[in-house]
């Protein structure tokens, strides 16, 4: 049986929330609306992914499943009917990267809120080299670790987040930031919001 890969999120219809993602084989559209054109096409393809979409859930599909990853207890505090499904497979991003996006019902779309702001960190050498911003995950890698510092008492501060890091007598410690604003970070590192040891340790930003 012939099969088309999709990816597909879904978001609670009340506020917006990311409940979950899903990407995998399932059945192609019918040809008859592969072959319309304009408003017929997009009604009819959206109808189509409606009813795919209605037989995945965390607890499993009939379609063969290539990853996913969800909210669960979002999803079961979702009520019947409360949520749209989403068609995401054209951005090309790995699945997870839509949890900070929202639905906004007003304009029948996802929205992509504020930038989060990371330090990127070499895991051996504990050497923070980049400060980045993004409406969407950016990845951990094997060699580099990335610290979400949004709302932290790190946040203000960032784009002046460089230097070597060591842990001493219980304490990390930046050497290399500008001096100006170094007591302001020490200040911030102390306050503990950010657990950079578990950082460290490679993981995946959402687990399936």
């Amino acid at each position: 049986m012939m099969t088309h890969e999709r990816h597909v999120a879904w978001f609670r219809l009340e506020g917006g929330q990311w409940l979950g993602e899903w990407k995998g084989h399932v059945p192609p559209p019918p040809a008859h609306l592969l072959a319309q054109v304009g408003d017929a096409r997009m009604i009819g393809m959206n109808a189509w992914l409606q009813e795919t979409q209605r037989f995945i859930t965390p607890m499993g599909s009939p379609y063969d499943a290539l990853e996913q990853c969800w909210d669960q207890d979002a999803w079961d505090d979702c009520p019947a009917g409360g949520a749209v499904c989403v068609d995401v497979t054209k951005f090309n991003w790995p699945v997870g990267d839509q949890y900070f996006h929202q639905w906004n019902t007003l304009d029948g779309g996802i929205e992509y809120p504020d930038m989060r702001q990371y330090i990127q960190l070499d895991r051996a050498s504990k050497y923070i080299d980049a400060n980045q911003s993004s409406s969407r995950f950016i990845r951990p890698t094997e060699q580099k670790a990335l610290l979400d510092i949004t709302g932290t008492a790190l946040a203000p501060f960032h784009g002046s987040l460089h230097g070597q890091l060591t842990h001493e007598n219980g304490r990390w410690l930046l050497t290399g930031a500008p001096a100006h604003v170094s007591d302001g970070i020490q200040h911030a590192l102390d306050a503990g919001s950010i657990d950079i040891s578990a950082a460290l340790v490679p993981q995946k930003a959402l687990t399936a």
